[in-house]
């Protein structure tokens, strides 16, 4: 529940960012996301119109499989889509930044860039800060305000991926393979 202290934070954090101007342009934005493959996370709900008929969902018992990923973004280019696997903790998050993250950010972003990661515990976790500090790594993160996804564009783009990569009316999952050529693309 997002409380009067995130909304205060929120607005702060916006008041800042509005002077920004072409700092945009050099911030890196990230996050990762779960896709149930057989229907959204969740339950499906609908608003049941009498005069027509019914609309029925299903859903395998034991799941339909999952795919997650982690991506970015910035004003000049995609990352690799990386697809996680098992548990993510802060190293495990330490090697997805370094494979993915920084060698896009050093090929586009010459003259310097900022870093978006919300604030997961494994994001704001000790190992992960000093890691950032690191003489060779030396990443600007952005702080960001707490409860704020819709603050990072990117998850307009999962938004985007997420009708792609769920069931079809058919009741056919869809593979994670395909779901991962459908966010690459876009």
């Amino acid at each position: 529940m997002m409380t009067r202290a995130h909304h205060k934070a929120r607005v702060l954090w916006a008041s800042k960012a509005k002077n920004w101007g072409s700092k945009f342009d050099n911030i890196n934005w990230s996050a990762e996301k779960k896709w149930n493959l057989d229907s959204p996370d969740g339950y499906n709900y609908y608003w049941a119109d009498l005069t027509r008929r019914r609309e029925h969902y299903s859903k395998r018992q034991n799941g339909g499989g999952g795919v997650m990923v982690w991506g970015g973004f910035s004003s000049r280019g995609t990352t690799e889509l990386a697809f996680l696997e098992g548990k993510q903790d802060a190293e495990a998050y330490i090697a997805t930044i370094s494979d993915h993250l920084l060698p896009f950010a050093h090929a586009n972003h010459s003259d310097g860039y900022f870093f978006q990661e919300d604030n997961a515990s494994i994001h704001t976790a000790g190992v992960v800060a000093r890691w950032f500090e690191e003489p060779d790594i030396d990443v600007e993160v952005i702080q960001w305000p707490a409860k704020s996804p819709n603050l990072n564009p990117i998850e307009n783009l999962f938004v985007s991926c997420l009708g792609r990569c769920t069931t079809t009316r058919t009741g056919s999952p869809v593979a994670p393979e395909a779901c991962g050529r459908d966010a690459q693309a876009m």
